[in-house]
């Protein structure tokens, strides 16, 4: 069995990339066995994981492979070796936004 796989046109994200990354994550993880039961109200699931999803993509901009398809259908967040997910303000506040986001 053969299979041809064309190339997938991708780019640098840019902050403009930000509302659509969000949602493309938030609906991709949506059922995740990690992330779903993080936030088990499935009627506020969608607006409690986008909170956190808007802090990682927000963070991951700093890096120049932070990836989006033309219409941001998918995205990659990739951390470089030795590059940290969160800036040290981030990871301080990041108790408080998850706590925040959590609530019903």
């Amino acid at each position: 069995m053969t299979s041809e796989h064309s190339p997938v046109p991708a780019r640098a994200a840019t902050p403009a990339d930000i509302d659509a990354m969000v949602a493309t994550l938030t609906t991709a993880f949506f059922d995740d066995p990690l992330w779903g039961p993080a936030f088990p109200d499935a009627s506020q699931r969608a607006a409690q994981a986008a909170a956190m999803w808007r802090l990682h993509v927000t963070s991951a901009l700093r890096y120049p492979w932070t990836l989006v398809t033309p219409g941001v259908e998918s995205t990659a967040v990739w951390i470089p070796p030795g590059g940290v997910e969160r800036t040290a303000p981030e990871e301080e506040g990041l108790e408080e936004l998850l706590t925040q986001a959590a609530r019903p």
